[in-house]
């Protein structure tokens, strides 16, 4: 049902050592077993740990299928390195066939030059919008750091006149 290797019953999540040794008594040595196994079967088949049957093998499951969608990831990221290591060999056989040097061998260079251009404005505008926002943040704070005072004036001057009616 799920992965080849052999995973350790200790791998599942709330499935400490003194359960995975009561499973292994049982007959039950690693997480891909215990996967396989129906709610029922594991509780016929471990008795001892029935209360506990449908979260362990639901447990199980979850972590056979977590590394099956990793391991499926991984194969997916090296089929498409092997493509673009295709497709990259094919483009350098391109440009090796064309070893004179023409008109169109030069016009790449400018553009090359513009793209540069173009990336060098877009940092200096990010790094712009960032000192525009640190400075904003930071006269925020000041205007907070200036009303906490008027507040505790207002609050010292509230406090001193309820003294007083008090004492009147």
């Amino acid at each position: 049902m799920f992965s080849d290797q052999p995973i350790p019953l200790t791998e599942v999540r709330g499935l400490g050592p003194s359960a995975a040794a009561k499973m292994e008594q049982c007959g039950i040595s690693t997480a891909n077993q215990l996967a396989d196994l129906s709610i029922a079967d594991f509780k016929t088949t471990c008795p001892q740990l029935e209360k506990r049957a449908e979260a362990y093998v639901k447990a199980a499951r979850r972590l056979l299928n977590r590394l099956n969608k990793s391991i499926q990831v991984e194969l997916e990221n090296e089929s498409q390195v092997t493509d673009n290591k295709k497709k990259n060999n094919s483009e350098l056989e391109v440009v090796t066939v064309s070893s004179t040097p023409d008109e169109s061998d030069e016009a790449p260079e400018p553009k090359k030059k513009e793209k540069k251009v173009k990336k060098e404005k877009k940092e200096k505008e990010k790094k712009s919008k960032k000192d525009n926002e640190k400075k904003k943040t930071k006269k925020v704070k000041d205007d907070k750091k200036d009303k906490s005072p008027k507040k505790d004036k207002k609050n010292k001057s509230d406090k001193k006149e309820k003294k007083k009616s008090k004492k009147e």
